[in-house]
Formats: C-alpha cells, structure tokens, sequence
C-alpha cells in the first residue's frame, strides 16, 4: 500500500472490500459502484486488482483471528469434502455450541491442491489446518466426518 495516502483513504478502500466480500460481490463489479461510491468526495478508489492485492490478505488474517477467538476452548465437530478435479479442493467446516447454547457453524478451511491426495496426505493437511493455522488443539474436536456424497448425476 502507498504510504503517501491518508489513513481515511486506506481505511475507506479496506471498508469497500471488506463490504464487497461480506456480501459475496466480486470486487470486478467495483466499476459498477464506483461513481456512487466516490460521489461523497471522501476519497477515489484505485482499481480492483490493486485493492485485492492491498487490502484482501489484511482482511483474511483479521478473519482468521476471529476464527480462532470463537474456536478457542471450544468441543469442535468437524466436516470435511473434497474434489479430484484437477487437483483437490478441500473444504472443512466446523460446528460447536456456545457457553450461551448457541449452535455456530463456520467455514475453517478452504484449500486447493494441485494433485489428488491420498489418506496420510489428506490428514496432514487437515492437520495443518487446523492445528496450525487455526490453533484448533486435537483434544477441542469431539466428531470428525467427511461428507463423501458422490455429486455424479445426482440432481432433481
């Protein structure tokens, strides 16, 4: 990031990216919004590219503290699915229950490989997942399933 910008400029474009990934829209459609969003004089905005590149791994590591604050002493049931298409996608998501009795059901990890990965390959990278880089202690996961429905023709 330029450091020659004002911090209120840094703090819109970092809010404007946050906002556009929390309501899932592609920072591409940027251009769409960009007059009504600039129309207040408060600051321009550069293009997409820049900002994903600026602002989207600061987003992402504020994310993942949030994660690990929620997760933290918490009894975790994981689920986790992959693909071996072109690779493997592996994607895992966690349920718990609050001390208020409160079910909350988060994406932890979604990680792409560049081949297909057998048993011991697959359990060292969910390991690394969430040991590592949630700190998800093993003694914290109460179930652990992988949702292995065969997605081949499956459909209405």
């Amino acid at each position: 990031m330029g450091s020659s910008l004002p911090t209120e400029v840094h703090f819109l474009r970092y809010r404007v990216v946050e906002a556009f990934l929390h309501a899932g829209i592609p920072l591409e459609r940027l251009r769409f919004l960009r007059k009504l969003i600039e129309r207040n004089g408060v600051a321009s905005l550069t293009d997409h590219s820049h900002m994903s590149s600026s602002y989207i791994p600061q987003i992402a590591a504020k994310e993942l503290e949030v994660l690990r604050r929620e997760v933290h002493d918490q009894r975790v049931s994981i689920s986790f699915d992959g693909t071996t298409r072109l690779g493997e996608a592996l994607c895992m998501t966690g349920r718990w229950c609050t001390s208020e009795f409160e079910i909350r059901q988060r994406l932890l990890s979604l990680a792409t490989t560049k081949k297909h990965m057998d048993a011991r390959l697959l359990a060292g990278l969910i390991t690394q997942r969430l040991c590592n880089a949630l700190s998800i202690d093993p003694h914290q996961i109460c179930a652990m399933t992988r949702d292995s429905v065969d997605g081949r023709g499956a459909g209405p």
